[in-house]
């Protein structure tokens, strides 16, 4: 068994908060997937329309891979 993959930061630790503060949430569509994880945190668990939704952000080729999985897991 080879040794786990060790990542590390390209900037300096103290820059996060910086680099963070000037990400822009509704540039970038993140506003739209926000609510799903908010909505599964409080009930433990995401919803298969959560799944679909968030596959469908994250990348669109994902998305047909993502309802095909879907149709064999109960909803």
């Amino acid at each position: 068994m080879s040794a786990p993959t060790r990542f590390e930061l390209r900037f300096p630790i103290t820059e996060v908060s910086r680099i963070a503060n000037g990400y822009d949430i509704k540039e970038h569509g993140d506003d739209k997937v926000e609510p799903l994880g908010l909505s599964a945190r409080e009930r433990g668990l995401l919803d298969s329309r959560g799944v679909l939704a968030l596959c469908a952000w994250k990348t669109e080729r994902s998305k047909s891979r993502c309802s095909a999985q879907r149709r064999g897991v109960n909803q």
